[in-house]
């Protein structure tokens, strides 16, 4: 086979190198940039999980928030239906009065008297097992948002992670590059 002339005595390009030198030092620069192209997809894909992280992470806050805000709601329902009850019980124990009263009796005294005492005291244990209930679900929501905002802080952990990892990934990638570089050169050089 005949090579091809360039003017300056071989494929060397008239430097004074051989084919095998001119290769390997084609080799070496494919290692430079394959080692700058595993730098730059492992920084790619460390952004790219920290993007993901940071989202997972807007989404647990909105969660947390909305948990809060349930819970809010929740104890403002049931404030509103024990207003509602305390209007049932005044009319109760005002048509119990005008019972009494109707039939001849002072609803102030007396068994009349009994009667809406022992009505109060349910009303003020149903006001009571209301509002328990309402804290408890309450509570439970807020819990929910506390929850949500321990995962929404690990989500932003795992993203600083992806980034340490990338950053470990890109070095690892630049000794692997510069070893194989190495190598070859030693190797062209030997030849």
């Amino acid at each position: 086979m005949s090579e091809l002339n360039l003017g300056g005595g071989g494929f060397d390009g008239g430097y004074g190198m051989s084919n095998s030198q001119t290769a390997g030092g084609g080799a070496i620069a494919l290692q430079a940039y394959g080692m700058m192209y595993q730098k730059r997809a492992a920084k790619a894909q460390a952004r790219a999980q920290q993007r993901v992280a940071e989202y997972n992470a807007a989404i647990s806050q909105r969660n947390a928030k909305g948990a809060e805000i349930r819970a809010d709601f929740s104890k403002l329902v049931s404030e509103i239906d024990i207003v509602d009850l305390a209007d049932d019980f005044e009319r109760l124990n005002a048509a119990v009065g005008a019972r009494y009263r109707a039939a001849g009796f002072r609803s102030d005294t007396g068994t009349p008297r009994d009667i809406q005492i022992a009505n109060a005291k349910e009303f003020d244990e149903e006001v009571q097992t209301r509002r328990m209930n309402a804290d408890a679900q309450a509570l439970a929501l807020r819990e929910q948002g506390v929850n949500e905002r321990l995962r929404a802080n690990l989500f932003r952990n795992q993203g600083q992670l992806a980034i340490q990892t990338g950053a470990i990934r890109r070095q690892t990638a630049t000794i692997q590059g510069l070893q194989k570089m190495s190598e070859s050169a030693y190797m062209l050089a030997g030849a």
